[in-house]
């Protein structure tokens, strides 16, 4: 099976709210990806599964993904932008600013596509919690206003 097909039924499954579901396919794609030499779709596959876990409930198993996969490839914005949001939602506010500012000054793709709640739920289709997570950490740290 395809690879781009997998990933394409997991972000299906997950805009159904299929999150569950959606894991083994992100893990199969990952494989495929991996086995065909395709590092940045492998690392693509695996931050969509990390999204997909913490929406399963497992954010412990999510957020050691997203700590990974930067440790692996630090320019990963979506993964920055990611942790920023759950360290803000879990009282760690510190950590989250580095995270954000990390990624709006030391990547290249920066963060304005964050700042933008359509991009973020709609185009990038990050699961509800992260989302909102992410929304919060905008409004309560000021950095929405940035955006406009």
């Amino acid at each position: 099976i395809n690879p781009y097909t997998l990933t394409f039924r997991a972000n299906a499954l997950g805009r159904l709210g299929r999150f569950k579901e959606s894991v083994s396919d992100y893990e199969a794609a990952e494989a495929l990806f991996l086995k065909q030499r395709d590092l940045k779709r492998a690392v693509d596959s695996r931050a969509n599964r990390a999204l997909a876990v913490y929406e399963t409930g497992a954010v412990k198993e999510a957020v050691k993904a997203y700590r990974e996969i930067i440790r692996r490839s630090p320019g990963y914005a979506d993964m920055r932008i990611a942790l920023a949001a759950h360290l803000w939602a879990n009282g760690e506010q510190g950590e989250a600013e580095s995270q954000w500012e990390f990624a709006c000054n030391n990547i290249s793709v920066g963060c304005k596509k964050y700042q933008d709640e359509y991009w973020v739920s709609s185009v990038r289709r990050w699961p509800p919690t992260m989302a909102a997570n992410l929304r919060s950490f905008l409004r309560k740290s000021g950095k929405e206003e940035a955006s406009k």
